[in-house]
């Protein structure tokens, strides 16, 4: 085995960016996490401010996916806030 010396400036240079992979990794994780929160039929319907006959049409026309445990629906968050930035639509400029 070979073994290498490195001066403590290059060694606490080394740590510190390691520290700094270190954080991304845990904001990303962080992120993804609150992205693909499962939201129950009721905080879906509050979310997008529709009836539960609507969300059932639009789970039925599989615009929305679910997975469905022990009889109750859920639905991604992440899913559904792509599917509302999808269908914006921009306002005209004012004059």
């Amino acid at each position: 085995m070979k073994i290498t010396s490195v001066s403590n400036e290059e060694f606490q240079l080394i740590l510190n960016t390691l520290a700094e992979i270190n954080q991304k990794i845990d904001s990303n994780n962080e992120k993804s996490c609150i992205l693909d929160q499962w939201l129950t039929s009721n905080a879906v319907c509050k979310k997008l401010n529709i009836c539960k006959r609507a969300l059932d049409q639009l789970r039925a026309r599989r615009i929305l996916g679910t997975t469905k445990i022990t009889g109750k629906l859920y639905f991604k968050a992440s899913q559904i806030n792509k599917i509302l930035e999808e269908n914006y639509v921009k306002p005209r400029p004012q004059i």
